[in-house]
């Protein structure tokens, strides 16, 4: 897990719509326009408040490394 937040959805069927985005490592599809990164790590950001952009850091609850 790399990061939880919370955002408007930018396109398909829920634009417009308040969601929750969980972004995980490891994917093998390399699109052009994805900014997730791609390498594990030991933490993953967790946004404080949904729509805050308040971020802090937590030991990844899915990684071997961090807990």
């Amino acid at each position: 897990m790399i990061e939880l937040f919370s955002s408007i959805q930018g396109e398909g069927v829920f634009l417009g719509e308040r969601q929750a985005f969980l972004r995980l490592a490891g994917c093998n599809l390399d699109c052009a326009y994805c900014d997730t990164p791609f390498v594990p790590t030991s933490h993953c950001r967790v946004e404080e408040t949904p729509g805050s952009g308040v971020f802090y850091d937590l030991p990844n609850p899915l990684s071997r490394e961090g807990g």
